[in-house]
C-alpha cells in the first residue's frame, strides 16, 4: 500500500504480439482465469500487427 492507501499490483505481466489474432484468445484468458491471491495486470503490446490481434485484445478487454 502507498502512503495515500492506494493498492499496488503484485506483478504486472507483459504479452508482445505481432500478428497474433488466432492465438491471443486463449493466451489472454488463461492468463486471466488464473487462481491466485495476488493483485495483477496484464499488459499487451502490439509490435505493429497488420492482423485483427488489436482487435481481439479489444474484444477481451471490454468482456472480462
Amino acid at each position: 500500500m502507498t502512503q495515500s492507501g492506494e493498492n499496488l499490483l503484485d506483478a504486472v505481466i507483459v504479452v508482445v504480439a505481432f500478428n497474433e489474432a488466432e492465438r491471443i484468445g486463449d493466451c489472454l484468458h488463461a492468463l486471466l482465469n488464473q487462481a491466485t491471491d495476488q493483485k495483477y495486470g496484464v499488459l499487451v503490446v502490439d509490435d505493429g500487427s497488420t492482423d485483427d490481434t488489436s482487435g481481439m485484445v479489444e474484444q477481451i478487454r471490454a468482456t472480462d
